[in-house]
C-alpha cells in the first residue's frame, strides 16, 4: 500500500513537470511571436510612412526609402498566417456564436472606432483646409463597410484596417475551413488548391490571403507541438539577430523579385522565412509586457502619419535624405503612440481596452492543462 502511495507520488510528479514544461514551452512561443508581430508592425509603419511622404512630395529616389518599402513585404503573411494559427489552435475550446462574439468585440468594434477617428480628422482637415467635407455621408459609410469609393480603391480610409475587417471575414468562416483542414490528407489537398488560386485574386480580396491563413490553421490544428517545440530550441542564433537576416535579405528584395518563379510563389517564401523566424531565433530573454501597444501602432499610425509627414518634411526635407527623415517619422510616430498608449492605459483604462480590442491591460497566456485552460499573467 505503502509502495503504491508512493508510486502515485512519483507519477503526479512528473505530470506536474511534465505540464510545467509544457506551459513553459507555450508562454516562451506566444513571448517569441509577440515580438516578431511587433517588428513586423514596425516594418508596415515604415512602407506606409514612405508612400505618405510620395503623397506630399512626389516619388522618393532614397536607397533608404526603397530599403523601408522592401522590409514590410513579408509582414501581412505573417500577420495571416499567425491569426489562422492561433484561431485553429484552440478552435474546439470555444462554441461558434461565443468565438464570433469574442472576435466582434477584438477586432471589429476597434476597425469601426479607429476608422470613424480616422474619418473625423479627414473631414475636419479638409473643411479647414477647403470649406468643405472630402467625403459625403454616404461614401464614409462605404468606407467604413470596406466598399470602394471614388478614389478609395476598395479598402478603408484608415488604410491599415483593410487587414482587420479581411480576417473577420475568415473568422466568420471558420467552421468551412475548419472542415477543409481538419483532416490532415485532405487538408493538405485543399492548401495546394488554394495556393495555386491565391495569386489569381487581388491583394484586399477574400481570396487573395486564403491560403496563408489556412496554412497557419493547419499548423495550429495538426503541428502546434511540433512547432512550440521547435520554436523553444535550447540554442541558436538570437532572435535579434535572425531578424537582422531577414533584414539583409529585404535589401536583397529587388533583385531576387527579378526572378519570375519566386514572384509567382511569394506566399510558399514569405511562409518559409516566417518559420524560419520563428524556429531559428531563440526565445527572447525580455518578456513582452505590452504587446497591446503593437496593436494600437497599427492602428493608430495612419491618423498621425500625414501630420508627422508634412512637420518633418518642412524642418528637415531641405537638408537631410528623405530616407533618413522618413525613419525620423516612423520613430516619432512610435513615440507618440507609446505617449498615447500608457496614458490611455493608466488614465482612461476604459478607452483603452475598448481601442485596443476589449483587452484589459494584463497580458496573459492560456494553456490546457488535462481539459482544464489556466489563465496567468
Amino acid at each position: 500500500m505503502t509502495m503504491q502511495i508512493e508510486i502515485n507520488r512519483i507519477e503526479y510528479e512528473e505530470m506536474k513537470t511534465r505540464e510545467t514544461m509544457d506551459f513553459d514551452a507555450f508562454k516562451n512561443f506566444s513571448n517569441k511571436i509577440k515580438w516578431i508581430n511587433l517588428f513586423f508592425i514596425i516594418t508596415v509603419v515604415a512602407m506606409h510612412c514612405v508612400r505618405e511622404w510620395e503623397t506630399y512630395y512626389g516619388s522618393s529616389d532614397s536607397v533608404i526609402s526603397s530599403f523601408l518599402i522592401n522590409l514590410e513585404v513579408y509582414a501581412m503573411a505573417c500577420f495571416f498566417m499567425m491569426s489562422g494559427f492561433w484561431l485553429f489552435y484552440e478552435y474546439e475550446k470555444y462554441t461558434y456564436f461565443e468565438m464570433i462574439r469574442k472576435k466582434i468585440y477584438s477586432i471589429f468594434v476597434p476597425y469601426i472606432l479607429w476608422g470613424v477617428l480616422n474619418l473625423i480628422i479627414v473631414q475636419a482637415v479638409s473643411l479647414v483646409e477647403t470649406g468643405q467635407m472630402k467625403y459625403s455621408a454616404l461614401d464614409s459609410i462605404k468606407s467604413l463597410l470596406f466598399i470602394q469609393i471614388g478614389t478609395i480603391n476598395f479598402q478603408p480610409l484608415n488604410d491599415p484596417l483593410w487587414y482587420l475587417i479581411r480576417i473577420m471575414t475568415y473568422f466568420i468562416v471558420a467552421p468551412v475551413l475548419y472542415y477543409l483542414i481538419k483532416n490532415k490528407v485532405v487538408g493538405a489537398i485543399s492548401l495546394l488548391v488554394l495556393a495555386m488560386a491565391s495569386s489569381s485574386f487581388g491583394y484586399y480580396s477574400f481570396g487573395r490571403w486564403l491560403f496563408v491563413f489556412c496554412f497557419g490553421g493547419y499548423i495550429g490544428l495538426h503541428y502546434k507541438e511540433n512547432i512550440i517545440k521547435a520554436a523553444n530550441r535550447p540554442r541558436g542564433i538570437s532572435l535579434a539577430f535572425t531578424l537582422l537576416i531577414y533584414i539583409a535579405l529585404c535589401a536583397l528584395y529587388p533583385y531576387l523579385n527579378a526572378h519570375e518563379m519566386i514572384k509567382k510563389d511569394i506566399d510558399i517564401i514569405a511562409i518559409i522565412i516566417v518559420l524560419g523566424i520563428i524556429i531559428l531565433g531563440k526565445n527572447p530573454s525580455i518578456e513582452m509586457n505590452h504587446s497591446n501597444y503593437a496593436f494600437m501602432l497599427y492602428c493608430a499610425h495612419m491618423i498621425l502619419m500625414p501630420f508627422l509627414v508634412k512637420i518633418v518634411g518642412l524642418i528637415l526635407g531641405n537638408w537631410l535624405d528623405e530616407g533618413v527623415c522618413q525613419g525620423i517619422v516612423v520613430l516619432a510616430c512610435g513615440f507618440i503612440v507609446a505617449i498615447i498608449y500608457l496614458g490611455l492605459k493608466k488614465f482612461a483604462p476604459g478607452v483603452y481596452r475598448v481601442l485596443a480590442g476589449g483587452r484589459n491591460g494584463y497580458e496573459c497566456c492560456s494553456i490546457k492543462r488535462n481539459g482544464m485552460v489556466i489563465i496567468t499573467k
